[in-house]
Protein backbone atom coordinates (compact mmCIF):
# COMPACT_ATOMS: atom_id res chain seq x y z
CA UNK A 1 0.00 0.00 0.00
CA UNK A 2 2.69 2.27 0.74
CA UNK A 3 3.83 1.86 -3.10
CA UNK A 4 0.82 3.16 -4.12
CA UNK A 5 0.86 6.36 -2.12
CA UNK A 6 4.30 7.18 -3.16
CA UNK A 7 3.56 6.34 -6.61
CA UNK A 8 0.42 8.73 -6.02
CA UNK A 9 2.29 11.70 -4.28
CA UNK A 10 4.72 11.62 -7.62
CA UNK A 11 2.19 12.31 -9.71
CA UNK A 12 0.50 14.30 -7.66
CA UNK A 13 3.48 16.46 -7.35
CA UNK A 14 4.21 16.40 -11.50
CA UNK A 15 0.85 17.68 -12.02
CA UNK A 16 0.41 20.17 -9.31
CA UNK A 17 3.24 21.78 -10.81
CA UNK A 18 2.24 21.93 -14.12
CA UNK A 19 -0.82 23.51 -13.35
CA UNK A 20 0.76 26.17 -10.73
CA UNK A 21 3.35 26.72 -14.22
CA UNK A 22 0.26 27.19 -16.52
CA UNK A 23 -1.93 29.88 -14.04
CA UNK A 24 1.22 31.46 -13.02
CA UNK A 25 2.38 32.02 -17.31
CA UNK A 26 -1.92 33.28 -17.52
CA UNK A 27 -1.19 36.40 -15.70
CA UNK A 28 0.47 37.98 -18.05
CA UNK A 29 -1.48 40.92 -19.82
CA UNK A 30 -2.05 41.00 -23.52
CA UNK A 31 0.78 41.92 -25.25
CA UNK A 32 0.78 44.44 -28.59
CA UNK A 33 4.39 44.01 -29.59
CA UNK A 34 5.83 47.01 -31.30
CA UNK A 35 6.35 46.10 -34.78
CA UNK A 36 9.22 47.84 -36.85
CA UNK A 37 7.88 48.56 -40.30
CA UNK A 38 10.62 49.06 -42.41
CA UNK A 39 11.08 50.50 -45.94
CA UNK A 40 14.45 50.12 -47.13
CA UNK A 41 16.98 52.18 -45.04
CA UNK A 42 14.07 53.56 -42.26
CA UNK A 43 12.03 51.95 -40.35
CA UNK A 44 9.82 53.17 -37.12
CA UNK A 45 8.45 51.70 -34.20
CA UNK A 46 4.93 52.86 -33.26
CA UNK A 47 4.37 53.57 -29.55
CA UNK A 48 0.58 54.29 -28.29
CA UNK A 49 -0.74 55.91 -25.36
CA UNK A 50 -2.60 54.40 -23.34
CA UNK A 51 -0.89 51.20 -23.36
CA UNK A 52 -0.61 50.33 -27.15
CA UNK A 53 -4.36 49.79 -27.20
CA UNK A 54 -6.21 52.98 -27.97
CA UNK A 55 -9.68 53.62 -26.93
CA UNK A 56 -12.41 55.18 -28.99
CA UNK A 57 -13.69 58.85 -27.73
CA UNK A 58 -10.23 59.26 -26.18
CA UNK A 59 -7.27 60.99 -27.06
CA UNK A 60 -4.13 58.74 -28.18
CA UNK A 61 -0.50 59.38 -28.11
CA UNK A 62 1.22 58.50 -30.82
CA UNK A 63 5.01 58.29 -30.95
CA UNK A 64 6.90 56.97 -33.88
CA UNK A 65 10.96 55.31 -32.65
CA UNK A 66 12.48 56.14 -36.35
CA UNK A 67 15.81 53.96 -37.12
CA UNK A 68 18.02 54.70 -40.41
CA UNK A 69 20.40 52.22 -41.14
CA UNK A 70 22.55 55.52 -42.96
CA UNK A 71 22.55 57.56 -40.20
CA UNK A 72 21.05 60.39 -42.24
CA UNK A 73 17.27 60.65 -40.97
CA UNK A 74 16.32 63.52 -39.02
CA UNK A 75 12.67 64.26 -38.59
CA UNK A 76 12.99 68.16 -38.63
CA UNK A 77 14.42 67.91 -42.12
CA UNK A 78 11.50 65.63 -43.35
CA UNK A 79 8.59 66.45 -45.00
CA UNK A 80 6.27 64.01 -43.32
CA UNK A 81 2.82 63.60 -43.45
CA UNK A 82 0.63 61.35 -41.36
CA UNK A 83 -2.49 59.94 -42.48
CA UNK A 84 -5.08 58.03 -40.84
CA UNK A 85 -8.08 56.11 -42.43
CA UNK A 86 -11.00 53.54 -41.84
CA UNK A 87 -12.12 51.00 -44.32
CA UNK A 88 -9.78 53.11 -47.68
CA UNK A 89 -11.44 56.41 -46.26
CA UNK A 90 -9.13 59.01 -45.14
CA UNK A 91 -10.11 60.60 -42.23
CA UNK A 92 -6.65 62.29 -40.83
CA UNK A 93 -4.02 64.00 -42.18
CA UNK A 94 -1.29 65.81 -40.27
CA UNK A 95 2.28 67.27 -41.41
CA UNK A 96 4.69 66.36 -38.40
CA UNK A 97 7.78 67.43 -37.61
CA UNK A 98 8.27 65.80 -34.26
CA UNK A 99 8.11 61.76 -33.78
CA UNK A 100 4.36 62.53 -31.48
CA UNK A 101 1.28 63.53 -32.37
CA UNK A 102 -2.06 62.68 -31.00
CA UNK A 103 -6.02 61.53 -32.66
CA UNK A 104 -8.91 60.66 -31.54
CA UNK A 105 -10.48 57.37 -32.73
CA UNK A 106 -14.10 57.99 -32.78
CA UNK A 107 -15.27 53.97 -32.54
CA UNK A 108 -14.33 50.48 -32.23
CA UNK A 109 -13.08 49.34 -35.50
CA UNK A 110 -9.25 48.79 -37.38
CA UNK A 111 -8.17 51.36 -38.67
CA UNK A 112 -4.75 52.12 -41.24
CA UNK A 113 -2.18 54.52 -40.28
CA UNK A 114 0.48 55.54 -42.57
CA UNK A 115 3.46 58.27 -42.63
CA UNK A 116 5.55 59.26 -45.69
CA UNK A 117 8.55 61.08 -45.72
CA UNK A 118 10.59 62.86 -47.91
CA UNK A 119 13.77 65.27 -46.83
CA UNK A 120 13.36 68.90 -47.41
CA UNK A 121 15.59 70.57 -49.93
CA UNK A 122 19.67 70.49 -49.57
CA UNK A 123 19.49 67.12 -47.16
CA UNK A 124 19.55 63.14 -48.34
CA UNK A 125 17.72 60.57 -46.58
CA UNK A 126 15.66 58.10 -48.61
CA UNK A 127 12.38 58.36 -49.27
CA UNK A 128 9.95 56.44 -46.91
CA UNK A 129 6.37 55.04 -46.73
CA UNK A 130 4.99 53.15 -43.46
CA UNK A 131 2.09 51.47 -43.17
CA UNK A 132 0.42 50.45 -39.70
CA UNK A 133 -2.70 48.38 -38.96
CA UNK A 134 -4.33 49.86 -36.02
CA UNK A 135 -6.90 47.88 -33.72
CA UNK A 136 -9.36 49.87 -31.29
CA UNK A 137 -11.24 47.46 -29.38
CA UNK A 138 -12.37 49.14 -25.99
CA UNK A 139 -14.43 52.70 -26.26
CA UNK A 140 -14.58 55.44 -23.44
CA UNK A 141 -18.56 54.97 -22.65
CA UNK A 142 -18.76 57.98 -20.46
CA UNK A 143 -19.61 60.77 -21.96
CA UNK A 144 -16.71 63.11 -20.30
CA UNK A 145 -12.99 62.25 -21.07
CA UNK A 146 -11.00 61.12 -18.11
CA UNK A 147 -7.55 59.96 -17.47
CA UNK A 148 -9.10 56.28 -15.80
CA UNK A 149 -9.94 54.44 -19.06
CA UNK A 150 -10.27 50.88 -16.59
CA UNK A 151 -13.18 52.51 -14.96
CA UNK A 152 -15.02 53.87 -18.30
CA UNK A 153 -14.39 50.34 -20.20
CA UNK A 154 -17.22 47.28 -19.82
CA UNK A 155 -16.77 44.95 -16.95
CA UNK A 156 -17.32 42.05 -19.48
CA UNK A 157 -13.92 43.62 -21.67
CA UNK A 158 -12.19 42.61 -18.19
CA UNK A 159 -13.76 39.49 -17.89
CA UNK A 160 -13.36 37.89 -21.46
CA UNK A 161 -9.45 39.09 -20.89
CA UNK A 162 -9.06 37.45 -18.19
CA UNK A 163 -10.93 34.20 -18.85
CA UNK A 164 -7.59 32.37 -18.61
CA UNK A 165 -6.80 33.21 -14.77
CA UNK A 166 -10.41 31.85 -14.31
CA UNK A 167 -10.47 28.40 -16.17
CA UNK A 168 -6.71 27.66 -14.43
CA UNK A 169 -8.13 28.44 -11.12
CA UNK A 170 -10.98 26.12 -11.64
CA UNK A 171 -7.96 23.04 -12.73
CA UNK A 172 -6.54 23.69 -9.66
CA UNK A 173 -9.12 23.90 -7.59
CA UNK A 174 -10.72 20.77 -8.84
CA UNK A 175 -7.47 19.33 -8.83
CA UNK A 176 -6.66 19.94 -5.46
CA UNK A 177 -10.58 18.56 -4.63
CA UNK A 178 -10.05 15.31 -6.12
CA UNK A 179 -6.27 14.74 -4.64
CA UNK A 180 -8.11 14.98 -0.87
CA UNK A 181 -10.61 13.29 -1.57
CA UNK A 182 -8.26 10.44 -3.41
CA UNK A 183 -6.32 10.84 -0.05
CA UNK A 184 -8.90 10.33 2.17
CA UNK A 185 -9.85 7.35 0.27
CA UNK A 186 -6.48 5.84 0.48
CA UNK A 187 -6.24 6.50 4.10
CA UNK A 188 -9.46 4.88 4.86
CA UNK A 189 -8.06 1.71 3.27
CA UNK A 190 -4.49 1.64 4.60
Amino acid sequence: MVVRVTKFMKYKKIVLLTIFTLYGLSFGSPVFAHVLKVDGNIGAVLHIDPDDDPIANLPSNFYFEFKDKQNQFDITKCNCQVYISESGKQLYTQAISSPTFSYTFLKKDVYQLVVIGQPTSGYNFQQFSLSYDIRVARENLSSQATNYPSQTTNPFDWILSHWPHFLAGFLILGFIIVAVIREKILKKRG
